[in-house]
């Protein structure tokens, strides 16, 4: 596809043409998923084809085996191998605390209680990540395309945010995309249109001069198939939460929405800018990252929502399948308040002991993580806690001075409110 512009421009028509016309829209859609399989078929059964028809034809005729024979037996076997090899992208599972049999009963039985609701299939397994995030994740066992393996990934900041129906309600929307409420054909596309992602990935990072011969059909290929199948990936987002609705209720979906919404916002305008703000002032990363978000994640009011939902843009774009707060809300009929009544983590009522030991885990794994950059900052700041330390040691400055210091006390002390000093 040329241009955004153009891509945009045939999204809106096909969401025009997906309301006046469903089945033609439809057949369009599993024709262009069809070309996907018929042209990595057509390739395989061209490279494999060729040497079992000769091998057949000599079986058949008892002919000898002539040197140009064999050369073009050879070829292109080689080729379907080498294509083969090229294709046969891994496609791992997801990072995270995969949970053991005896892990967290009271959120196994809980998940288990959703899924059937939904009549979503047979989990794999269930892994809690360090995310502000929950995910449907599909795993394809062939290919990167057949077959699927199903996870529920859980990040444990949002089962430190959310309240157990809430939680619940975000659960039963991610079995939604796994589950019957998509239709047979709507969840097929759910997930190919994930694993042609994955699998475009993944021979991205191949260097086989196959692996750019398919790479440079889905260059072509991908952008179409993305256009097509994202009008319906927006539907299976609102039939999710549908699914979040009937399990839960309408007050605990639209709860869990906008306490999300309001938290991501937090963690990027504010949490995440401070923590990096004290690798000028402190030599080494926090060790309690995850528990100082957790505390700095439990501060939410009517207040908030009223300001997130003025800001909130009435029209979703088309890089995200996900409607927007509002469309969402409207959807599920549900009106803009956080739930009442006495707010207890699911965290702490569904991981129990599990909660610390998942926290600590995730704060190594930040802190290993993080520890390169972080003592990069602290060197390159050097300079500036020298010129500040000098200038806390004048009995008066000047005014550009007293600007220099309010600054560099904003920038090197992250929770120092600076905005005094700049009124001096």
């Amino acid at each position: 596809m040329p241009t955004a512009e153009a891509y945009r421009g045939l999204v809106e028509r096909l969401q025009v043409e997906a309301r006046e016309s469903p089945r033609r829209y439809k057949l369009k859609l599993a024709l262009l998923a069809a070309l996907g399989f018929a042209v990595l078929g057509s390739v395989l059964g061209l490279a494999f084809g060729l040497p079992i028809a000769l091998v057949a034809y000599l079986l058949g005729t008892d002919a000898e085996l002539q040197p140009q024979a064999f050369f073009a037996l050879v070829v292109p076997l080689a080729f379907g191998v080498s294509v083969l090899h090229a294709l046969w992208v891994r496609i791992e599972a997801p990072a995270g605390y995969r949970l053991r049999p005896d892990d967290a009963p009271a959120l196994q039985t809980e998940v288990e209680r959703l899924r059937l609701a939904i009549g979503a299939p047979a989990l794999e397994g269930i892994v809690i990540d360090a995310e502000l995030n929950a995910a449907a994740a599909n795993v394809p066992r062939v290919l990167g395309l057949f077959g699927h393996r199903h996870y529920l990934v859980l990040g444990l900041p949002l089962m430190q945010l959310l309240d157990r129906a809430e939680l619940a309600s975000v659960i039963a929307h991610e079995f939604g995309h796994f589950g019957a409420s998509h239709g047979r054909f709507s969840g097929w596309i759910y997930r190919l249109r994930a694993s042609w992602c994955r699998l475009l990935g993944g021979l991205a990072a191949r260097n086989f001069w196959t692996a750019r011969i398919f790479t440079a059909f889905f260059d072509w290929y991908a952008p179409y198939f993305n256009a097509y199948s994202f009008v319906l990936a927006r539907s299976n987002e609102y039939q999710a939460d549908a699914a979040a609705v009937h399990a839960e209720g309408a007050e605990a979906a639209a709860s869990a929405l906008i306490r999300v919404e309001l938290a991501t916002q937090r963690l990027d305008k504010d949490f995440w800018p401070r923590v990096r703000a004290r690798s000028r002032a402190q030599p080494r990363p926090p060790v309690q990252v995850y528990g100082d978000m957790a505390d700095a994640l439990r501060h939410d009011g009517q207040r908030d929502v009223s300001r997130l939902l003025a800001t909130s843009r009435a029209d979703s774009d088309l890089e995200d399948t996900h409607p927007t707060l509002p469309q969402r809300l409207a959807a599920m009929g549900a009106a803009p308040l956080l739930r009442d009544g006495v707010h207890v983590a699911a965290a702490q009522e569904m991981l129990g002991d599990l909660a610390p030991m998942l926290e600590q885990r995730l704060n190594d794994e930040w802190r290993r993580q993080a520890e390169a950059d972080w003592s990069a900052e602290y060197s390159a700041a050097m300079a500036q806690r020298a010129r500040l330390e000098a200038l806390e040691g004048r009995l008066s400055l000047t005014s550009a001075e007293a600007v220099e210091h309010a600054r560099l006390v904003d920038e090197l002390r992250p929770d120092f409110d600076a905005m005094p000093l700049y009124l001096k």
